[in-house]
């Protein structure tokens, strides 16, 4: 089995399509949990982006990706082995996403991997590869400074809020003194909420048609509002991403013929206001597809170090990965050291004298010294691509048959480049 991505994402489709596309990944992933030719999976399905990460052979990867490409207007992507594990790196360095450098992604694979955990749909390929990822994305927060600069989709969008428009639309001058409404408690309300009152609003409702917007008032310290009512807001932001818009064109036009102008931003991929929205006077349209293309650049020295963490991070995978084939040789090693020292322990079971029992505690250390030492050997062997000399060299000092290093190119790397498939 093998590491392949399927990635349709914001480069080369619209929100409108990635809702289709999202909706069929959904639909077509039960099926993958019980295909013999697939491993594992996990589907990370965000507002920019669907991909299915298979630990799999190349062969049912074309199936899925036809059968996820069928309404769209470009192939889905397809990466393998190294350009597929680079992939995910990129993505948890928030390097391929709309906004670079964004803070939700990391806790959206989160959630991706404990959905796939709880489906019974990960592998120890998956799991190694996650944890890795989540690691780096640490490092990064650390040690670089894209956390301190509040990059995320939510920001992108309160900042083109601000942003004065040739046409003249309305903008926000003072968040202190702005009425703002929030629609629906899904996935991107609480970091709202966060982004707001960073910016000093203090005047924030919240509502929701599912009945959840008194318990969400109260975690977040804002206030439930009972009706969806617009007449007396300055913004609405919307994230209920259910699937058809709550504010129709027809309902914009009755709000704005009375009521002063009002900013509407759409968080949803799959659009909660109505696309036209636009059009109408006095109503100015922020959603995902204009923030792509209004996101300004990651600063040049802060790439750069992101770049370099991703780089050494995708290097250590590669030692680990060459590290890993010997794990059969070393089982095989420990077990016959085991053996040894059981066959001494029988030797000092009778004898209970105080010198027999440091004899037995030497024993003991010198085996697992040797353990560790052959392991470590072992591991070493393996990243100076001479795993299969130290298999031969073992087998001759310890006259034993040992199971031979795994294959280090079935584990990742059984495609070097990426395909684009219809």
């Amino acid at each position: 089995m093998s590491l392949n991505v399927l990635t349709a994402n914001h480069r080369a489709f619209d929100t409108s399509e990635l809702e289709v596309i999202a909706q069929r990944a959904n639909d077509i992933a039960p099926t993958l949990a019980n295909c013999e030719a697939i491993a594992g999976y996990v589907l990370l399905s965000t507002c920019n982006r669907v991909e299915f990460y298979l630990d799999c052979d190349t062969v049912p990867v074309h199936t899925v990706a036809a059968d996820l490409s069928a309404p769209a207007s470009h192939p889905i992507k397809v990466l393998s082995g190294s350009a597929a594990a680079r992939h995910l790196y990129e993505v948890a360095a928030g390097l391929d996403s709309m906004v670079v450098g964004e803070r939700e992604i990391v806790g959206q694979l989160r959630q991706a991997l404990d959905t796939a955990r709880s489906h019974g749909t990960t592998t120890k390929l998956l799991e190694s590869l996650w944890r890795g990822a989540l690691h780096m994305a640490r490092r990064i927060s650390t040690h670089t400074d894209i956390s301190s600069t509040g990059r995320s989709i939510v920001d992108a969008a309160l900042d083109m809020a601000m942003q004065p428009t040739t046409d003249g639309a309305p903008i926000i001058t003072d968040w202190e003194n702005t009425a703002v409404l929030l629609v629906g408690t899904g996935a991107y309300a609480g970091a709202t909420v966060a982004a707001l009152h960073s910016r000093g609003a203090a005047n924030i409702a919240v509502y929701s048609a599912s009945g959840r917007a008194q318990p969400f008032a109260q975690r977040h310290g804002i206030l439930p509002a009972h009706t969806l009512d617009l007449t007396q807001i300055d913004i609405a932001i919307l994230c209920r991403g259910t699937g058809s818009p709550i504010l129709t064109e027809a309902t914009l036009r009755g709000v704005t013929d009375s009521h002063h102008p009002l900013i509407l931003i759409d968080l949803a991929r799959s659009h909660d206001v109505d696309v036209h929205a636009h059009s109408i006077h006095g109503v100015r349209l922020i959603n995902l597809d204009s923030i792509r293309f209004q996101v300004p650049p990651l600063a040049t020295d802060t790439m750069t170090q992101v770049q370099a963490i991703v780089e050494e991070s995708l290097a250590e995978l590669d030692i680990e990965r060459r590290e890993r084939a010997m794990d059969p040789v070393i089982a095989g090693i420990n077990s016959y050291l085991s053996q040894l020292l059981d066959a001494e322990r029988n030797k000092f079971s009778e004898n209970t004298s105080e010198d027999s029992a440091d004899a037995l505690r030497a024993l003991e250390h010198f085996a697992s010294v040797l353990t560790y030492r052959c392991a470590r050997a072992a591991r070493s062997a393996a990243v100076s691509e001479c795993a299969e000399e130290f298999h031969q060299a073992a087998q001759l000092v310890f006259g034993i048959d040992l199971p031979a290093p795994i294959s280090v190119p079935s584990t990742l790397d059984p495609l070097p480049t990426e395909q684009k498939l219809p």
